[in-house]
């Protein structure tokens, strides 16, 4: 029971953020306008700034971890074929299956992932995250691109180049490489530039959980019910269950297991559905996989905290 009891405890807190979002929504207080500002508040400031302190922050050796690296990238894209292989089967309809694919690998780590793995390890600052930031979420871009351009009705072809710029100008690489000198060199930003920094980081995950709930797309997910709930079972079960038994098996220490678990554990990140969109996919079945997932979360998120606890890994 308190193992249970501990998992609730975990996941709950940013679930609730998300439900007052929904919430704020309703009731006209979140406008569309403001979650489109607000968001990009949230991306372009604040959570590079909470970046950077991490970063800044971190023990270099933290930084180059070859063996952690090169197992949440493999695992990414082991899952991403995986899934893409699944998806003949669970989503027949070709139109739809860009976005389911792209849907059921895509985990938002950066807004809900990081605060889930800090809450559990009861840390502040957990240096793996960084890692899945600096090295897996661009992974998520370049196959996400590849995914729904094979799909795409309207025939968009892959601009390689394109892509990799974007990604060298992703506002969170740009504060991550920002902050590798200050952890290499052990450098410090004066007292009262710290501080004020460590401020404006510590919003950047209320307000993106807000934002989350806000941008919920119900009716998506009512219309898509069956596909997304295929989905959301291949995305926050699955693969957990298949690559977190290996992580411990290879021997990884309690944080980066936990860092795994929620990197494949976590919902669909709206980025989905936008990018989706934007590549002339099926964005209401983004939608509603982004929906199925969090609902989902709500019970396997603490079902597996409590599995790993019992194990003794946490």
């Amino acid at each position: 029971m308190s193992e249970l009891l501990f998992g609730l405890n975990t996941i709950l807190p940013i679930f609730l953020l998300i439900l007052t979002g929904v919430f704020l929504k309703k009731i006209g207080l979140i406008t569309e306008d403001f979650i489109s500002m607000g968001t990009s508040l949230v991306y372009y400031c604040a959570l590079p700034v909470r970046m950077f302190q991490d970063v800044s922050g971190s023990d270099f050796h933290n930084m180059t971890n070859v063996k952690f690296i090169s197992f949440i990238m493999l695992a990414t894209l082991a899952g991403f074929l995986g899934i893409w292989l699944l998806a003949v089967k669970l989503c027949p309809d070709r139109s739809k299956r860009g976005a389911f694919i792209h849907s059921a690998f895509r985990g938002n780590y950066v807004y809900v992932g990081i605060p889930i793995t800090q809450n559990i390890l009861q840390m502040a600052m957990v240096p793996c995250t960084v890692l899945v930031i600096t090295f897996v979420v661009p992974l998520y871009n370049i196959l996400g691109v590849v995914v729904l351009s094979w799909y795409s009705q309207e025939g968009h072809k892959i601009n390689m180049k394109k892509l990799l710029l974007d990604i060298l100008k992703n506002p969170l690489i740009l504060a991550v490489l920002l902050g590798l000198p200050f952890s290499f060199f052990g450098w410090r930003l004066p007292g009262a530039v710290h501080e004020a920094l460590s401020d404006l980081g510590a919003i950047s995950m209320p307000l993106a959980l807000l934002f989350i709930g806000a941008s919920i797309r119900f009716g998506e997910f009512v219309r898509e019910f069956w596909l997304s709930m295929k989905a959301a079972i291949v995305k926050v079960v699955l693969q957990p269950l298949l690559f977190v038994p290996l992580a411990i098996f290879l021997g990884f220490n309690a944080q980066e297991v936990v860092t795994i678990y929620v990197m494949l554990s976590v919902p669909t990140a709206l980025n989905a559905y936008i990018v989706t969109k934007k590549l002339g996919g099926d964005e209401d079945t983004a939608a509603g996989i982004v929906v199925a997932t969090l609902s989902l979360c709500i019970v396997t998120v603490p079902v597996g905290i409590v599995l790993l606890k019992g194990a003794g890994i946490i």
